[in-house]
């Protein structure tokens, strides 16, 4: 099998709501906000740039001070969040502003607050000589105007105090997010299915989609397509991808190191699967699992879950499952191999009407010898006549092919004589024939190429690799 996007409006809204309902008149003015001149934000304020513990109280000037801590970390599909638990003192004889508070991850301005469902409303001010408690969600969104989802928050994290609809670094207080707390605020938050475009760095865009399940059989991996779109004008370092399953604490490293990017374009990364708690490879994956490619994540999907684990439990290490997942041998090819035989005896047993032509061509045939014998491969067609006539060289000659139709066709050849012919897929017999003792295990049905193969190799015990098969070095001829 091959294979081929709640909160965050709630926080819009209630940001939106309260600096709507909170005006856009001068804040050092008495009477801002349309609030009656009772109602100020004091004098203009200019100091430090200060950053504290969380728990702690910011003086916010001379007569307010606030006071953030902590008490939760949640999410959903639409985002994740900090609950917080705020209290603000003022001293002063007259009602002040509320500063507003911001959650920035390394300097990028990530979000208003919004209510939390079952407590008090936020209050827009603090009264003369008096003090407020209330809980405040801050969401991880976009920086600026974008408000879509920040991927992952990283480098300094800060809880910010700022004027109401503006933030100046010049006058802005913060308290420092603890580090166990921004892993949990990335953990929670939301993972777009793969196929979905994100973005990892300024500029630069990627989408990341499950292709295939592969294995050597010594290592098994998840093969990706990593789509980019990028306009830096230059080739860019891509972040390590990794593989992340339910089952492991551990990623999945990629097979290959120092990939790069540029311009737009697309790369098939293989991801070895992540390490079980004995340092075994899993031989299955559950939910979450998921691609990250630095801040981004791609969650797979239950289809891609379900054909990973179809593909483990039917050993991806086999030999020959490159025929499996290689889309170059999805289908239209033949492979016939003869043991104990050479490449001259068999263009021999071909006939007399041969050129040699570039191996790309369409009936080109290759013709090579191998591992103690010969083997053939072509995109087209060998006709059954000349395999019955390679059988005649040392006794034997085995082919197994498809076409385009999806008909799939194992042909063994004797001395001369057609003793199996079958369609290994459905179980058809082209030739009247018993099953061969090197069928015995095999599973045909489902798993139709890699097995066909593996019955060639059973019968004329010469192994290929898909490396020696496409070296460019072969002659090919036509053959009529």
């Amino acid at each position: 099998m091959r294979w081929s996007r709640g909160v965050v409006p709630a926080l819009v809204l209630g940001a939106a709501t309260m600096l709507a309902a909170c005006g856009t008149n001068d804040p050092t003015t008495p009477g801002a906000y349309g609030e009656d001149p009772g109602f100020v934000t004091g004098s203009p304020v200019v100091f430090e740039e200060g950053k504290y513990p969380l728990g702690e109280y910011v003086d916010w000037d001379d007569t307010l001070r606030i006071r953030a801590d902590v008490v939760g970390v949640d999410g959903d599909d639409s985002g994740a969040w900090l609950t917080l638990d705020v209290r603000a003192e003022n001293t002063g004889s007259r009602a002040r502003v509320l500063p507003e508070l911001e959650l920035s991850c390394d300097g990028q301005e990530s979000g208003f607050g919004a209510p939390v469902e079952g407590e008090a409303p936020r209050p827009s001010r603090v009264p003369a000589d008096g003090s407020v408690e209330y809980q405040e969600r801050l969401s991880m969104l976009g920086g600026g105007a974008r408000g879509d989802s920040i991927p992952k928050c990283t480098g300094e994290v800060t809880i910010d105090l700022t004027e109401q609809g503006e933030r100046s670094s010049s006058t802005m207080q913060a308290w420092t997010v603890p580090d166990d707390l921004v892993d949990e605020l990335n953990e929670r938050r939301p993972t777009p299915e793969s196929g979905g475009q994100q973005e990892i760095s300024p500029g630069v865009l990627v989408d990341v989609s499950v292709a295939s399940v592969g294995g050597d059989g010594r290592q098994t991996w998840l093969s990706v397509m990593v789509n980019f779109d990028s306009d830096s004008g230059k080739e860019l370092p891509l972040p390590p991808p990794t593989l992340h399953c339910a089952e492991s604490d551990d990623a999945g490293q990629a097979l290959r190191d120092g990939l790069t990017i540029g311009g737009s374009g697309g790369m098939q990364v293989e991801l070895l699967m992540p390490p079980g708690a004995g340092g075994e490879p899993l031989t299955s994956c559950s939910a979450p699992a998921y691609v990250e490619i630095g801040p981004g994540r791609w969650k797979l999907s239950d289809d891609e879950l379900d054909y990973l684990n179809e593909e483990l439990a039917r050993e991806p290490g086999r030999p020959y499952n490159w025929v499996a997942t290689d889309d170059s041998f999805s289908s239209g090819y033949q492979v016939v191999v003869v043991p104990d035989a050479t490449a001259a005896e068999a263009l021999e047993a071909l006939g007399p009407n041969r050129r040699k032509v570039s191996p790309e061509r369409f009936w080109a045939i290759r013709v090579a010898e191998h591992d103690g014998g010969v083997v053939l491969f072509t995109w087209g067609l060998v006709d059954e006549d000349k395999i019955v006539a390679l059988s005649r060289l040392s006794g034997l000659a085995a082919s197994y092919g498809n076409t385009v139709n999806g008909d799939d066709h194992v042909l063994v050849a004797r001395d001369g004589k057609v003793v199996r012919s079958f369609d290994p897929f459905l179980g058809q017999d082209y030739v009247k024939s018993k099953h061969l003792p090197e069928e015995k295990g095999l599973d045909l049905e489902n798993d139709t190429e890699p097995a066909s193969w593996t019955l060639l190799e059973r019968l004329t015990k010469v192994h290929i690799t898909r490396d020696w098969l496409m070296d460019e070095d072969h002659p090919a001829y036509l053959v009529k």
